[in-house]
């Protein structure tokens, strides 16, 4: 649901797409972040996703979220770490990489969902500028000033504030 909300309150077309297009939306994420997932659903290695008929017990080939749940399981941590603002550091010691690394992870997301990111800085910034975000339904998160935060406070109040509108 919090990934929906996002989605909605970024009004960000390639999450509200994939919603609207129903499915695994965390491997419609793997598939769009690694090419050789897309390549693979292309070649129809894989499927996306599998609706099966009458008589069917299984699909003529494998679901992405079985031949790739490593991806996939990377796609859904990232797509809800991000949703919370979760740092890089964080998602590197998690993933046990690079910082370099998850960056490159992160950026990748962010290039298909630029409307995200706009969003999240501008959350970031009111709560800089009026010590609050707002709800999607109206209600305030009032937050301490930030003018003489240390850093890690800041860090705190500003991943405070792009979680405080999804949830």
């Amino acid at each position: 649901m919090e990934l929906r909300i996002l989605a909605h309150l970024a009004k960000c077309e390639s999450m509200l797409d994939a919603f609207k297009a129903g499915g695994d939306f965390h491997s419609r994420t793997a598939m769009n972040m690694y090419p050789h997932i897309l390549a693979a659903v292309e070649r129809k290695e894989v499927l996306l996703e599998w609706h099966p008929q009458s008589g069917e017990d299984k699909p003529p080939v494998p679901l992405l979220k079985d031949a790739y749940a490593s991806e996939r399981r990377k796609a859904k941590m990232l797509n809800f770490s991000i949703a919370y603002g979760k740092t890089i550091v964080g998602l590197a010691r998690d993933w046990k990489v690079s910082r370099e690394e998850a960056q490159e992870t992160v950026d990748l997301w962010y290039s298909d969902r630029q409307e995200v990111l706009k969003w999240q800085e501008d959350r970031k910034k009111e709560a800089r500028n009026r010590n609050k975000v707002f709800t999607l339904l109206g209600r305030a998160r009032d937050f301490p000033s930030l003018k003489n935060a240390s850093s890690a406070h800041r860090h705190h109040i500003e991943r405070a504030a792009i979680n405080a509108p999804v949830q």
